[in-house]
């Protein structure tokens, strides 16, 4: 190919292309003589010349080169005096530097494969113990129905300890403050419950009702008495009570004071009033009960 038409096929005028071939030459001799090849520009120009039979490098140089190849790889480079030793180390260095090329290109695919397969096992271990912990983790419709599940027994023990507290009931023994109550309030008072609404009764005469509300998850369970009208009205009194079949006992703070934690009614370091304690019997109104077989120990009780 004349240098007209290789012009011609790169889209440059030939005296830029003259040019460009003129460096070349000269960089080529340079590059060259630095290996211990002395090529002046006039013999490059003439071995690269568009008068050559060829472009291709002439066979004597070819050939020495790839004899030059095979001693290097064979090992047998210092037994060669085809080449000088600085072109035979450069030829080495050139190989060696073409095989590490390959080498970390290999050692780059490998390094990328490796980290995409540990990548998809940690996504896929990922998504598989998400999948496994929202399989486990219980739906908000089961969430909803075990809340109305527990909503509905504690509304029906509360429904329950109402229902079984209505009714009249007798006083069989009682304290405030640690003193014991006499016996004439024992023998002529009685708690009537109705509703939602608790009122002492004394010989016939209503003492101050009050509104009340029962706690009955609270252990002990908890009942809060608030006064309709007198001079506690709307104060409410928190209390405890435990009710087994038809005994009931009760223990109030005064108002204002903390939730009593036991039924002990004497005053204690802590307690900003006193507390009351009354222990009652369901009033039973069968044929063969009788009012005077009642208990009245309140003489007697300690608190």
């Amino acid at each position: 190919m004349t240098r007209k038409e290789a012009a011609r096929q790169l889209g440059l005028p030939e005296g830029t292309l003259a040019g460009r071939l003129t460096r070349g030459r000269a960089m080529l001799a340079k590059r060259l003589a630095r290996h211990g090849l002395a090529v002046s520009g006039g013999a490059l120009a003439a071995l690269l010349s568009q008068k050559a039979a060829s472009a291709c490098v002439p066979t004597s140089v070819l050939s020495n080169t790839i004899k030059a190849v095979t001693l290097v790889v064979a090992g047998k480079t210092a037994a060669a005096g085809l080449v000088s030793a600085k072109v035979a180390m450069l030829t080495e260095g050139v190989l060696k530097a073409m095989l590490l090329n390959k080498l970390k290109i290999v050692m780059t695919v490998l390094f990328i494969a490796l980290g995409m397969v540990v990548l998809g096992r940690g996504l896929y271990l990922h998504q598989a113990g998400a999948q496994q912990g929202s399989a486990n983790l219980p739906t908000e419709g089961a969430k909803d129905a075990e809340s109305k599940q527990l909503d509905a027994k504690a509304t029906e023990k509360l429904k329950d300890d109402k229902d079984k507290l209505q009714g009249t009931w007798l006083i069989v023994s009682g304290a405030a403050d640690g003193n014991a109550f006499s016996d004439e309030v024992v023998k002529d008072r009685k708690v009537v419950i109705e509703n939602n609404r608790i009122t002492e009764v004394e010989k016939g005469k209503n003492l101050t009702p009050s509104d009340f509300v029962l706690h009955t998850t609270k252990n002990p369970k908890a009942i809060d008495a608030t006064p309709i009208d007198g001079d506690f009205k709307d104060m409410t009194h928190l209390g405890i009570y435990t009710l087994e079949g038809d005994d009931l006992k009760v223990c109030f703070g005064k108002s204002g004071d903390k939730r009593p934690n036991d039924f002990t009614c004497e005053r204690r370091r802590g307690m900003n009033g006193p507390r009351t304690r009354t222990e009652c019997r369901r009033w039973l109104t069968s044929p063969n009960w009788n009012e005077s077989s009642m208990p009245h120990p309140a003489s007697s009780m300690s608190c």
